[in-house]
């Protein structure tokens, strides 16, 4: 006897089922970027501004991308170097850095990016001040400006290793920085000694005000301060490096890993966890940056470009099998049995594997072109070779098409 069975439930002969209201889902667009392969090739800053709007730089080319529809299209502007760092603070002013310590405004869009100044061998970071033509850029040996319009204003930071990650969350007069010799904290014109971390390379940092704030690094570390000063590990079940880390709130927030395609969604202020993405791509993320809990962007190597966002945010043709509906597992928790309803307007193809927490892939449950309708699909909680598996936490990943949906499965033993 069969352990897991798609049941088909054809639509009426009037048409089609109708869908629920959409879900936001992950979309791979990296098909959508230029492509450009080597060493060092990868996308490596993203910034936001309302929910189609963004712009990436890209490590080993000199041009900084836009897009003004959601990334299903990409318009380059050519510039003298390379370039890391990018940051708006609205739709027609900002700023990026990079190779050679060169620093670029645009004030038209980035329809043009001239250069205004240099700052040290490499700048990786920029963060701008919210409604003001301040920014600061740090990078390489410790390097740190502050720019206010044209003007670049060199300052001495505590440390001489690299920089990779800032925030300034209210205003100029303080801000924190992450690097290989831990986190900084910046008040007021002078450096601030009362940051108690676990030591370790952090890569990013993001602060929700002067207060809350979560920083990320290697070996799977993610700290969370309640004061602004003292980092709290919050437990994660992996180990690899963590890349990025973007807030919308105190609860809700996301992280990128640097390991298949690793995605983590908490809406509890990271006391848990979840994996929301994963084996989209098999390159390391990046960047990230969410406008809302429904609507986000993450890059990584090579032109690896992912979405968070609504199905009718994603422009798909009418019809198309894109505009699916898939509702979550049921029950949850589960013994022996669950399912989950698939909708498909259209034909289309759709894969659902069963992986354990670790990321180790236990089963297939299917794999195959299935006709427009309504589906069902169940795991009876066996691994491929129809072995019971243990009680624990489970991750159905299911592939429609461009999309990836993730969906957590709690069996009871």
């Amino acid at each position: 006897m069969k352990h897991f069975y798609i049941l088909l439930i054809f639509a009426l002969s009037t048409g089609f089922l109708p869908l629920r209201a959409q879900n936001p889902v992950w979309q791979n667009l990296t098909s959508n970027m230029q492509a450009v392969t080597g060493y060092g090739a990868y996308l490596s800053d993203i910034v936001c501004v309302g929910d189609n709007q963004a712009w990436v730089t890209r490590s080993n080319s000199t041009y900084i991308y836009h897009t003004t529809d959601g990334g299903q299209t990409w318009q380059s502007t050519l510039i003298s170097y390379r370039t890391s760092g990018i940051d708006m603070w609205d739709e027609m002013n900002g700023y990026a850095v990079g190779a050679g310590g060169y620093i670029y405004r645009t004030t038209d869009g980035g329809a043009s990016w001239p250069i205004i100044g240099q700052y040290g061998a490499f700048l990786s970071k920029v963060e701008c001040i919210p409604s003001s033509d301040t920014c600061f850029v740090c990078g390489r040996d410790g390097s740190m400006a502050m720019i206010v319009g044209d003007s670049i204003y060199g300052m001495t930071t505590p440390t001489s290793s690299y920089l990779s990650g800032m925030c300034f969350p209210n205003s100029s007069r303080e801000g924190w920085l992450c690097g290989g010799e831990g986190i900084f904290h910046y008040k007021n014109g002078s450096w601030i000694a009362d940051q108690n971390f676990p030591p370790t390379e952090y890569f990013d940092i993001f602060m929700l005000d002067t207060l809350v704030g979560w920083a990320v690094g290697d070996n799977g570390l993610i700290v969370h301060t309640e004061n602004g000063k003292d980092w709290v590990t919050q437990p994660i079940p992996y180990v690899t490096s963590m890349m990025g880390v973007h807030f919308i709130n105190s609860q809700e927030g996301w992280v990128i890993g640097s390991i298949m395609g690793l995605i983590l969604h908490t809406t509890d202020g990271g006391q848990s966890w979840e994996t929301v993405a994963w084996g989209m791509t098999n390159n390391v993320l990046t960047s990230l940056y969410f406008t809302s809990s429904t609507n986000g962007y993450v890059i990584g190597y090579y032109s690896t470009v992912l979405r968070y966002a609504p199905l009718t945010a994603l422009s798909h043709p009418s019809g198309s099998p894109d505009q699916f509906s898939l509702s979550s597992n049921y029950p949850n928790p589960f013994n022996p049995t669950t399912h989950m309803e698939l909708v498909l307007p259209a034909q289309g193809m759709v894969r659902a594997q069963v992986y354990t927490i670790a990321g180790e892939r236990i089963k297939t449950l299917i794999e195959a072109i299935l006709p427009a309708g309504q589906h069902i699909i169940e795991w009876d909680g066996t691994d491929s070779n129809h072995r019971p598996v243990a009680g624990g936490v489970y991750l159905c990943r299911v592939q429609i098409g461009k999309h990836t949906v993730i969906r957590k499965m709690v069996l009871m033993r």
